[in-house]
């Protein structure tokens, strides 16, 4: 994006009551919004045997509630409507997995996995997960071959039994824009509207994208297109979190890398426009997740990829002091937090990554901070 564009004066006025609009509204909500084949048996549970927890607390001393040990690389949570049942993605286990009475249950298994080119190396499969309904999961991929992954939606029976992942009902992908390069995979995170699907990825020159998938129905997607290029507007590279917010917006998180800076920012887009209505420094090393509570408050997860001690779940709140309008208020400290999803009843679910070994596995658990914390 060209920052030097003139704009005629009645587009700058617009453009300030815009902006203006969207931090008022977000002070009205205490500007930091909270609210929202068959598997070998072997490899069908988790099988890491983390080291024993430490005694998690919120900064206000809720007591954490560890939900599930033993996964490899969680990236992704999803809460099924109706039942309240968690959904996780396994990604180093290549499958999704959800959690009853404190156990694995393998639903999709053998998703492609492949080693993620990070230092260190991790092993990653399906990467994030969305409800269309209580029926209807999707999930984005990220262990393809390059050009291979795919937006995937599946009909979950009742009960849930495994099931492959190439069995979906709808597998979209990203054609590329350059016929000499792969297309855009890594689909990091999944947004759902009444309309329509939005998902991050990024493999293609750094353009972080957000993609966009029509709903042609209450429980299919269909026409996975390229929506904003959010580095031509941020100019940070790498997306990775989105939500629809209450207002209707897009709010993507991206990253300038997985080092020590605190390079992360949020960014509201209009839908239809696709213009970039306010970019926010967030202070934050990683964030790959933001979410609304119920009470319209919004969050973020740091995981903070080379520092463990620095991970955690953090409010966004204004500060009129800062630069940006906003500061990170610490909720819980968590080590390496890769992503969140609030339940109906306020409580909110968080993936943790846990340490890596030689071989790209992790000792990943889901954790649950308590409704009395009042998020």
């Amino acid at each position: 994006m060209n920052s030097k564009t003139w704009l005629s004066p009645i587009e700058h006025y617009r453009r300030a009551l815009c902006t203006a609009w969207i931090v008022s509204s977000l002070c009205v909500t205490t500007f930091a919004q909270d609210s929202s084949a068959e598997k070998k048996p072997e490899e069908s549970i988790p099988q890491i045997k983390p080291e024993p927890a430490i005694e998690w607390k919120t900064v206000a001393g809720q007591a954490i509630t560890i939900v599930l040990e033993g996964l490899n690389n969680p990236t992704a949570v999803a809460i099924q409507p109706e039942t309240g049942i968690p959904y996780v993605a396994d990604s180093g286990n290549g499958q999704v997995v959800r959690i009853v009475e404190g156990k694995a249950e393998p639903v999709i298994t053998e998703f492609p996995k492949e080693p993620l080119g990070t230092t260190p190396s991790i092993n990653i499969g399906p990467l994030s997960l969305a409800f269309l309904d209580s029926d209807t999961l999707v999930v984005g991929s990220g262990g393809e071959p390059a050009g291979s992954d795919a937006i995937r939606t599946y009909t979950l029976p009742t009960p849930p039994t495994p099931t492959k992942y190439d069995s979906g009902k709808v597998a979209l992908t990203l054609p590329p824009t350059d016929p000499a390069l792969p297309a855009e995979g890594n689909f990091l995170g999944l947004a759902v509207s009444p309309t329509a699907i939005f998902a991050t990825s990024q493999g293609e020159s750094n353009k972080g994208w957000v993609n966009v998938g029509n709903r042609s129905s209450a429980e299919s997607v269909d026409k996975l297109e390229r929506h904003i290029p959010t580095m031509e507007s941020t100019d940070v590279p790498l997306a990775t979190g989105i939500t629809v917010t209450p207002h209707g917006y897009l709010l993507v998180t991206s990253i300038g890398g997985l080092g020590p800076e605190k390079d992360s920012i949020a960014a509201f887009f209009e839908v239809s426009s696709k213009r970039m209505l306010l970019k926010m420094q967030l202070d934050l090393h990683d964030v790959t997740a933001i979410a609304y509570s119920a009470r319209r408050q919004m969050y973020a997860v740091d995981m903070a990829w080379t520092q463990a001690d620095a991970g955690g779940v953090y409010r966004i709140i204004e500060d009129k002091a800062s630069s940006s309008g906003l500061k990170a208020k610490l909720i819980a400290k968590l080590p390496h937090p890769t992503a969140m999803c609030f339940d109906s009843d306020g409580a909110l679910y968080v993936t943790l990554r846990g340490a890596i070994d030689d071989k790209g596995n992790s000792q990943g658990m889901l954790v649950r901070i308590p409704s009395d914390e009042n998020l």
